[in-house]
């Protein structure tokens, strides 16, 4: 049945040519065209004399391919996101899915579209673009996410069933921003200063072809598209992502037009990750957004201050929750999806990485996000109905496997290290908890696919994608039981046995890799000191117990791989050179004998190195902030010196000294560690 109130629609307003100086200085509607003797309304009631003066400018060429790229760039924003208010519709039935608030677009674009004519059209060109901009802003793509149990979901449902409602009521229309707020939240557009051209494109190819295996947070094609089309000049969130792109190639490249003035190596790239350090925390997240936050954090673990990083990615991962970018994708598979789901992805590896390392709590759990894992598939082939041709592996699949190291983590981080319920585990259920982590680190070890299973005798394309998972198998083999290896538990010499099997391998691992590749990778040479800490452990121990020196330069010759590799990166980044110094320093200071008083320090020679054989130079205190890299930016107290180390208890000798034999070579059980394993399944 008809509606006995049809809606009223309105007419279409129209310009008409020939505006006055005064109306088109005010860039209102003039109608001096209709008037007698041309003069307007407006001039009339504003007692102002109704001229047609001023000439309209001619719009300078260079300007326009700006407004173009800008007018495309709405466009684009528009259909997608008509494109997710289609998916959203599709999928409103499941009330378990989250929700998102979009605002109302206006009634019609074309309600206020000026016809052009050829002495307004100039004036029309800006019009549009406004118009472009306010209904890109109200349209507000991206969207906010609220859990189903949140007031607005709430809120929304019940009006969604309200019958009757009154169609002009427009909360947007009665409760709007103070000019104050607003002020706050549409910040002006930056100006940044990019890389000359030729070596923006180097840059790129630089970042793609080394940095991004490990770090896929960019669709390549996608990205060189909107660099092609120059987004980066009208989108202050892209720029800063492609500003951090440059900034992390810039130490793939000896070229001097990366480095600060001064040309100090260090400075690789601060120039452009300079100029992004300005975030507003006001504005609507975007996945530009995220992806710079992903990028930062790989950046600034580099540089003298890589505990930043900490806070960066937490404030990425709230910005994926507010977009929703948490929660499985609904509706149709689309690259934008794909893109988002991987940045995601990169961002949880990133957190739990690094709350592993800082022994800190996790910025969301595990059972708060229900992602798919990233698709087996290159970039390239997204645009071609995401198949990866039959026979050729991907190269991302050594990512998606890595991806499969978070639960075994997220293990870790809840039954091993939390201080609340750590305390409480007796002997039994702690033993049954690290064999249970060890069971799944061996299952997802024996998963590894058969083209990334590691070749120290050809190198691949998979080759690099390959000795990353094998570094993180033992990187966290390492970190599981380093925390047992003090104290006299039960768990002491088999985990001090491992650590140090872990350390072997990531020497020889990594001295393979230096041959091989040239390029700085940070988490590499962090790796490389953690397995450097527990071969000085073994070292100190056997000089302790006075082992042969055969076993003793075993050590040793393990040890100096790990410091070349950290000392050959020290040129790229400063954190290096103190790593490998401490590694030095702390390899050639003895145990103090029995007889040394606790509160004598420990002294050495003025060149820095002190023989295990030699008598003691010229006294000389320590300098830690030169040794030790967990001080660096923090005050070191006044005069601290190494204070004495007494000799341990003599009941340990015996279960020492076959600690040192196990420690020579792989443990049984390591390599049956699989055999009752229950979560096979998970990792294939």
């Amino acid at each position: 049945m008809d509606s006995p109130n049809p809606p009223v629609v309105r007419p279409k307003i129209k310009r008409l040519s020939g505006s006055c100086d005064f109306c088109r200085r005010r860039k209102i509607r003039c109608d001096s065209a209709t008037q007698p003797n041309k003069e307007c309304t407006n001039c009339r009631m504003n007692n102002q004399s109704c001229t047609h003066d001023v000439v309209p400018k001619k719009r300078d060429t260079t300007n326009n391919s700006r407004q173009v790229t800008l007018l495309k760039r709405r466009v684009r924003e528009l259909e997608d996101a008509l494109e997710m208010e289609r998916s959203r519709a599709d999928s409103r039935s499941s009330d378990s899915d989250g929700f998102r608030t979009m605002t109302a677009a206006p009634n019609s674009v074309d309600d206020d579209e000026p016809e052009a004519g050829p002495s307004t059209q100039d004036f029309d060109l800006d019009q549009l673009v406004d118009d472009m901009e306010r209904v890109s802003l109200k349209l507000n793509q991206h969207g906010r996410y609220f859990g189903p149990n949140s007031n607005v979901y709430f809120i929304t449902k019940l009006l969604e069933t309200t019958q009757g409602m009154d169609p002009d009521m427009n909360a947007g229309k009665k409760w709007t921003m103070h000019p104050w707020e607003s002020q706050c939240v549409s910040q002006p557009p930056q100006t940044f200063i990019f890389p000359e051209p030729d070596l923006m494109a180097t840059l790129v190819d630089l970042f793609f072809a080394y940095p991004a295996t490990h770090l896929p947070v960019l669709h390549e094609p996608t990205f060189r598209r909107d660099l092609a089309a120059g987004f980066h000049h009208v989108n202050d969130s892209f720029a800063k992502v492609v500003l951090c792109v440059c900034a992390i190639a810039s130490r793939c490249t000896n070229d001097p037009r990366c480095l600060l003035e001064g040309g100090h190596r260090h400075s690789s790239g601060w120039r452009f990750f300079s100029q992004t350090l300005t975030q507003s925390f006001t504005l609507s997240p975007t996945v530009y957004d995220v992806q710079f936050c992903c990028l930062y954090s790989s950046f600034i673990m580099g540089t003298s201050i890589p505990q930043s990083c900490w806070t960066m990615i937490g404030v990425g991962i709230r910005y994926a929750v507010d977009l929703g970018l948490h929660r499985r994708h609904q509706g149709e598979l689309t690259v934008e999806a794909e893109i988002k789901r991987r940045v995601v992805w990169t961002l949880l590896y990133q957190e739990r990485q690094t709350a592993l390392y800082y022994d800190r709590p996790f910025a969301i759990r595990d059972e708060d996000f229900d992602l798919d894992l990233p698709l087996d598939c290159d970039d390239e082939y997204l645009l071609h109905n995401f198949q990866q041709p039959p026979g050729k592996p991907s190269r991302i699949s050594g990512f998606i496997h890595e991806l499969r190291l978070i639960p075994i983590i997220t293990d870790v981080h809840t039954n091993l290290r939390r201080p609340r319920r750590a305390g409480q585990l007796s002997e039994a259920q702690l033993s049954t908890n690290i064999a249970r982590v060890d069971s799944m680190l061996n299952a997802w070890f024996n998963a590894i696919p058969e083209h990334l299973r590691w070749d120290p005798h050809h190198d691949t394309v998979y080759s690099s994608s390959s000795s990353w998972l094998y570094l993180g198998y033992y990187d966290l083999l390492m970190v599981i039981h380093r925390s047992f290896v003090h104290g006299h538990t039960a768990h002491a010499l088999p985990s001090m046995s491992i650590c140090l099997t872990a350390a072997r391998a990531l020497s020889r691992l990594m001295g393979t890799l230096k041959t091989r590749y040239t390029y700085p990778l940070i988490l590499l040479d962090m790796t490389a000191f953690s397995a450097g800490i527990i071969i000085v452990t073994s070292i100190r121990k056997r000089r302790l117990q006075q082992a042969s020196q055969t076993a003793i330069d075993r050590d040793y010759e393990d040890l100096w791989r790990l410091i070349d590799v950290l000392q050959r990166d020290q040129a790229d980044f400063d954190m290096c050179g103190r790593m490998a110094q401490t590694l030095r320093v702390l390899s050639d200071i003895p145990f103090a004998s029995q007889t040394a008083s606790s509160s004598s320090p420990l002294l050495v020679a003025p060149s820095g190195y002190m023989s295990v054989h030699q008598n003691v130079g010229p006294s000389k205190k320590i300098n830690w902030r030169e040794m030790d890299p967990t001080l660096f930016g923090l005050d070191p107290p006044e005069d601290s010196l190494w204070p004495a180390v007494p000799e341990t208890t003599g009941s340990e000798g015996d279960d020492l000294q076959v600690w040192l034999d196990a420690a020579a070579f792989q443990p049984q059980w390591v390599q049956d560690m699989a055999i009752d394993n229950i979560m096979t399944d998970f990792f294939l």
